[in-house]
């Protein structure tokens, strides 16, 4: 709403086109029709307030090809699965707010907790810098998704993966068990003739 009247265009990234298309669907399907009129050639939705939000994949085949933002110019933006479209497409979303109203390049991003320490250290530094903030919605707490879905997800996911996929924790291979793991069978002394 802030930016009625003002041909601004707001961005919105999703790490595959999969996902493009899944979010094309959900607002359609939500948004009333007389708000908007979708392009399918600029991959935007016009609205009819005189802002545009374009819908950007940032997966990218190869380096070659370019960070898929590029060239874009965005006084907000909104990120579905930011831990699926890494730090190096984060950067690339961060420049697109060079002129943002007043400097303050507002942003919004949904994320699920990954096993991958590329993620976790991306995470904590930006939280770090203060600039970021952090709101946690768990499973259980979600008011779209019926209660006993979450008892069931219990009785059917390990202990760890409910953790992780439900309630949001960091659950790191470094934490992991390995049960199968021996002394006996896993460690074998180095030969002291003929080791290569």
């Amino acid at each position: 709403l802030e930016f009625t009247g003002t041909n601004r265009e707001i961005g919105i990234t999703v790490p595959t086109e999969k996902r493009s298309e899944m979010f094309y669907q959900a607002a359609v399907n939500r948004w009333p029709a007389s708000w908007f009129k979708w392009v399918e050639r600029d991959s935007c939705f016009y609205l009819y307030n005189d802002t545009r939000c374009r819908v950007v994949s940032t997966h990218q085949q190869s380096k070659a090809d370019g960070a898929r933002v590029q060239g874009y110019n965005w006084s907000a933006h909104a990120g579905d699965e930011l831990q699926d479209q890494g730090a190096s497409a984060d950067a690339d979303i961060e420049m697109r707010g060079r002129s943002a109203p007043g400097g303050r390049y507002k942003r919004v991003n949904s994320a699920t907790a990954k096993d991958d320490p590329d993620w976790r250290s991306f995470k904590d530094r930006v939280l770090a810098t203060g600039k970021w903030e952090l709101r946690k919605m768990l499973g259980p707490s979600s008011p779209f998704i019926w209660p006993s879905v979450w008892a069931d997800r219990k009785l059917t996911l390990t202990s760890r993966e409910y953790d992780r996929r439900v309630l949001a924790m960091d659950v790191g291979p470094e934490r992991m068990r390995y049960p199968t793991w021996s002394r006996d069978l896993s460690v074998r002394p180095v030969p002291q003739i003929g080791a290569e």
